[in-house]
């Protein structure tokens, strides 16, 4: 919200494999290179693990 020129995507995924595999498919892949064209940076790619009490 500080920021008006970010764009975050937060999704959570069962497990590791299931994230590689979905960052892994041609609708992806495509989308990103296609990206490059019009972002000012590349895009960034952060990892989190969920913390429970």
């Amino acid at each position: 919200m500080d920021n008006p020129d970010e764009l975050m995507f937060d999704e959570l995924w069962v497990d590791e494999e299931s994230l590689e595999m979905h960052l892994e498919q041609l609708y992806i892949t495509s989308i990103v290179e296609q990206m490059k064209s019009i972002l000012a940076k590349p895009v960034e790619l952060w990892r989190y693990s969920e913390m429970r009490g």
